[in-house]
């Protein structure tokens, strides 16, 4: 029964664009981090408590959103953070793939990243510098 009314509540304010006022407002309580002074005021960090209905809203816009621009390849290949099955972890893979290549090619010259230069002046015995962007 509440399923049914509360997401036409929900699809009501997402139509009319018309955020409840009492759901803009949060209660803010510092909570002690561990092994910290408690007589030191840097030692908490503040935790907003919102009202669980803004919280399901919340809930409901970012799963809308995350459908939408994943669906639409709205966002960039690349971009790990926030998305599902993607972990900035896959960066650090990626630069570390990055640094082998670099390594390989300018350690034994392999002939597939020559960018256009004759293998014999690249694979000379000087130092080449290479930047990776």
């Amino acid at each position: 029964m509440f399923y049914k009314s509360g997401l036409k509540i929900y699809n009501q304010i997402w139509i009319n664009d018309d955020f409840p006022v009492s759901w803009r407002h949060a209660m803010i309580l510092p909570v002690l981090k561990a092994g910290k002074d408690p007589l030191n005021p840097v030692s908490y960090r503040p935790t907003s408590l919102t009202p669980t209905l803004c919280k399901l809203m919340e809930k409901l816009v970012t799963n809308r959103l995350t459908f939408f621009v994943e669906k639409n390849n709205i966002l960039n290949n690349v971009q790990c953070g926030f998305r599902k099955g993607r972990s900035t972890v896959d960066h650090i893979i990626r630069l570390q793939d990055v640094n082998i290549g670099v390594h390989l090619m300018t350690t034994y010259c392999l002939p597939t990243l020559t960018y256009g230069i004759e293998n014999s002046a690249f694979c000379d015995n000087t130092t080449h510098e290479i930047q990776v962007i």
